[in-house]
Parts: structure tokens; C-alpha cells; sequence
């Protein structure tokens, strides 16, 4: 049996963990999908050179002419796509689990693209 070897994380991604847990601790507001939303482009915008200020068509388009693995898009896609449709659709109606929720599934695409 093969052990696998704990894969390190860089700082940019012990940066953004630590940062996602301190949100997760902190009391469930109307700005913490705003701060889940501002981590994410923080993070987005070191690794893979997005501006912070384009908008999620304009990062889907971009995605497309990067050389990345098409797993890793598809991630980058999927979790765009579920704190903005979130953040647009149905802000008002967001629960502190499907806020915790939104967190895990960052900080997984997170440790996976490090």
C-alpha cells in the first residue's frame, strides 16, 4: 500500500482558509455573503490573475481561454455560481447552514486548486 503525501498548502491558501474560518466563527449578517464574495475574488484574483471587478460572465469567459485544467474550471465555475446566484436570487432567504455550506464548499475548491 502507497502512502500519498499530505499535499502543503501555499500562503495564498492558508491566507484564504483562515480568513473563510474567521467569517465561519463570526455572527451570521446581512455582509457575510458579501465577505465569502470578497475572499473569493481576493483569491481568484492572486491565482489566477482575475480583476477583482469583473462580473461572474466576464470571469466565465476569461475561464475559457485560461490554461487550466478543465476540473478545475468547471470548480471555479460551479462555486461562482453558487454564491452569486445565491447573493442575487435569494440573499434574503439565506440560512446560517446554507451560509456554512457556501464555506465548505469554497475552502475544498480552495485546497484542491493550491
Amino acid at each position: 500500500m502507497w502512502l500519498k503525501k499530505k499535499k502543503k498548502l501555499d500562503d495564498l491558501s492558508k491566507d484564504a482558509i483562515n480568513a473563510l474560518n474567521t467569517l465561519k466563527r463570526k455572527k451570521f449578517t446581512s455582509e457575510s455573503l458579501e465577505n465569502l464574495d470578497e475572499i473569493l475574488r481576493i483569491f481568484l484574483k492572486e491565482k489566477y490573475k482575475f480583476s477583482r471587478s469583473l462580473t461572474v460572465e466576464e470571469i466565465l469567459k476569461k475561464l475559457k481561454t485560461k490554461k487550466t485544467n478543465k476540473q478545475t474550471k468547471l470548480e471555479i465555475a460551479y462555486i461562482l455560481e453558487r454564491i452569486y446566484g445565491v447573493e442575487y436570487k435569494s440573499k434574503d432567504s439565506l440560512t446560517k447552514k446554507q451560509f456554512n455550506e457556501l464555506i465548505i464548499e469554497t475552502k475544498a475548491f480552495i485546497k484542491k486548486s493550491s
